[in-house]
């Protein structure tokens, strides 16, 4: 793209592969230029990796050159879901049974974590 801006906008950001895929389909159909990476809800970005992982606050973000903005949002908004860059934790829509492990494992951190505490000043008071 010659004379385009050489820094890039978020026009997707999602958890589920299946709709970063589509997204990449429709701007390589209409010839418009996008870089990969993952990012997680911890603020961590990454190229592209091999084999991406979805999970609870991991996301696939698609970049387009500012150029392309206008364009690209015209392309993605054809696709058959909500185009967003604002996803939530759980946008990699885990079937509900994994959604409750993922809750009880977290919940028993935090029990394990609050008993590991009390404990700790349990012991130090106790000195």
């Amino acid at each position: 793209m010659a004379g385009c801006e050489t820094g890039f906008v978020v026009v997707l950001c999602t958890g589920q592969l299946i709709k970063l895929d589509m997204a990449v389909n429709a701007l390589e159909g209409a010839g418009i230029a996008y870089q990969m990476r993952a990012e997680t809800a911890t603020g961590l970005k990454v190229a592209m990796p091999v084999t991406p992982a979805a999970g609870p606050g991991r996301f696939f973000t698609l970049l387009v050159p500012a150029c392309a903005e206008p364009k690209a949002k015209l392309v993605l908004s054809s696709l058959p879901f909500e185009v967003t860059t604002n996803p939530g934790p759980w946008d990699f829509e885990p079937q509900p049974t994994v959604k409750r492990w993922w809750r009880l494992v977290i919940i028993g951190m935090l029990v394990w974590l609050v008993a590991y505490w009390i404990i700790e000043f349990l012991r130090c008071a106790s000195q």
